[in-house]
């Protein structure tokens, strides 16, 4: 019985000892996973937050670029709209010219339309032998300047250019029974051509040349304001 208890003491010692071992070496490799748990936890938490960082910093660049974009969609709009408006009150000007102002600017300018056409009609047949010269120079106003202004600018026209047309030539410019759907000025037709001198025309005709003295203008004026 005494060899039997030591072989049973043995084997519940070895037991003991190898349960140890392997409850050890489990400790061990408990305590290593949850280093490396914890070491990958803090690298994960590290590059999250690097990564939100850099996320936040980009929202913030991507805000300002479209504030920026936004700001200057809005100045550049804010601008047009101002030289948009400079135009608008120079056919606005025009339109409230005294009678007397309104018709020694209008026949003014018809003469010089005129001229300019009769030699247009004249260069062509010398070059080509083609006379285009027109039966009559018909003229269409509103229905309001037709009325009011009508015959006055004419009679103007034809006083400012008597010694430069033929009479025959000033013989055919006519006020017309039909009236222009034009805010004001004239149109000229002769035959199958239209000389468009409404206001609207003649300053839109304009804008191009003058459109960048008007911005100059308008935005030092802009900037003195602010200094």
């Amino acid at each position: 019985m005494v060899g039997l208890e030591k072989i049973t003491d043995k084997i519940i010692a070895d037991a003991n000892a190898r349960a140890q071992a392997i409850i050890s070496d489990a400790e061990q490799k408990c305590a290593e996973i949850e280093l490396a748990g914890e070491q990958k936890k803090k690298a994960f938490q590290a590059q999250t937050e690097e990564a939100a960082f850099k996320e936040c910093e980009n929202i913030k660049m991507r805000a300002k670029s479209g504030i920026a974009m936004s700001r200057r969609d809005k100045i550049l709009s804010l601008r047009a709209n101002l030289i948009d408006a400079a135009f608008e009150n120079a056919v606005q000007y025009i339109l409230a010219l005294d009678g007397d102002s309104y018709r020694q600017m209008f026949s003014s300018l018809m003469a010089k339309v005129m001229c300019d056409r009769v030699e247009s009609e004249q260069d062509s047949m010398r070059l080509y032998g083609e006379d285009i010269s027109s039966q009559k120079y018909e003229v269409l106003m509103n229905k309001k300047d037709k009325d009011t202004h009508g015959k006055a600018i004419i009679e103007g026209a034809r006083r400012a250019i008597v010694g430069k047309l033929s009479t025959q030539t000033l013989d055919k410019i006519v006020l017309s029974d039909k009236n222009a759907n034009i805010e004001g000025g004239f149109i000229i037709k002769c035959g199958d051509v239209e000389l468009n001198c409404s206001i609207r025309t003649l300053v839109e005709g304009i804008r191009p040349k003058l459109e960048a003295q008007v911005a100059t203008v308008l935005f030092a004026m802009d900037a003195s304001d602010k200094n």
